[in-house]
């Protein structure tokens, strides 16, 4: 089964969702229409461009690739999904790094499932430097979270953090 849902062009990308093969479609599927429906600029990232299968046969095509990514502003929030796979295939992909490294500069880092557990050591000393830019999910089960990441992206510090910037350009 393939998933199409495109990102609005008129909205930056403010948030990216990261997948690789193995990722939870439950989650990035829920958290995608969520945040979409609120208005949030989110892109779909994936470790290439074409057709990624999630842990459970869904396919996704992602809006961005990593390495287009990359080239792009550098998102306010990051999210990564969760599932053992994929999780593990962004932990040993260097575009993923420095990915990681720019938006802990400023923004926030959403850690889904297991991913914090999965990451390498070079990304969980990165993930060190800034404890208060990561949102965890914790024991928290995935409804629970996917509503706490919504406040918290619809809530004033998150938009008001993009505000300040839109007027700085």
């Amino acid at each position: 089964m393939l998933t199409r849902m495109k990102s609005p062009k008129s909205l930056p990308h403010l948030i990216h969702l990261l997948i690789a093969p193995g990722f939870e479609e439950t989650f990035v599927a829920a958290c995608l229409v969520r945040l979409r429906e609120a208005g949030m600029g989110i892109a779909l990232v994936g470790v290439t461009r074409g057709e990624i299968v999630g842990a459970h046969g869904v396919g996704m095509c992602p809006d961005l690739a990593l390495e287009e990514a990359e080239r792009q502003v550098v998102p306010r929030m990051l999210i990564v999904p969760g599932g053992a796979q994929c999780t593990r295939a962004f932990a040993i992909d260097p575009r993923f790094y420095r990915i990681l490294v720019n938006v802990m500069e400023a923004g926030t880092v959403v850690l889904v499932g297991e991913a914090k557990s999965l990451l390498q050591a070079e990304q969980a000393r990165v993930l060190a430097l800034h404890p208060e830019r990561i949102l965890s999910q914790g024991e928290m089960d995935e409804g629970d979270f996917l509503e706490h990441l919504v406040r918290f992206v619809m809530g004033g510090a998150f938009l008001q953090k993009r505000a300040e910037e839109l007027t700085k350009d």
